[in-house]
């Protein structure tokens, strides 16, 4: 019988869940001299680029995108998942999207946060599995200024009545216009 081989998969230190170590992350160019893939042959997307000394193994980032999708500016699982499969699928960069620095700075009331300390572990969630896949991770931060508080797009961008969790009565700008 032949020497035998453990194939199991290591997993990520001090992760609450199980993922495999990347050995080489997912959206790396794999290099083949003898079949004419090198890196002047690959194509700029797929390769390395460095920046402020943080290496990014190809140059696919993804943008925030506002997903409308928190109760009193928490991420949820919904987000985990979002988020977790740009990483998975090879990304270098996800960008979390908006997430508002004071409540009364969201642009609609279903906006991510982060003026509270209630926000930090599930945002935590998020960057955790970003990083388990060898990814890096951004978010972008926001205040809607006089136009928050509003519906999100699919609803028409109409001002949320304070009974429905909107605050049009808190809405500051540097003009009275509305």
């Amino acid at each position: 019988m032949g020497e035998y081989i453990d194939f199991r998969s290591i997993a990520v230190d001090n992760l609450p869940f199980f993922t495999p170590k990347q050995r080489v992350p997912v959206g790396t160019a794999i290099l083949s001299p003898e079949d004419g893939v090198t890196e002047e042959t690959v194509t700029p997307a797929f390769r390395p680029i460095t920046i402020r000394g943080k290496i990014f193994q190809n140059r696919i980032w993804v943008a925030p995108m506002c997903m409308y999708s928190c109760k009193d500016g928490i991420f949820s699982d919904f987000h985990v998942a979002h988020y977790g499969q740009w990483a998975m699928r090879g990304a270098a960069l996800t960008t979390i999207e908006a997430a508002a620095v004071t409540l009364r700075g969201r642009n609609t009331p279903q906006d991510a946060g982060l003026w509270s300390d209630d926000h930090v572990a599930p945002l935590k969630r998020i960057v955790d599995l970003i990083h388990s896949q060898s990814q890096k991770a951004a978010i972008q931060l926001q205040h809607a200024g006089r136009k928050c508080g509003v519906c999100p797009p699919w609803l028409g961008l109409r001002l949320v009545p304070d009974e429905f969790g909107g605050y049009a009565k808190d809405v500051q700008g540097p003009t009275p216009e509305p």
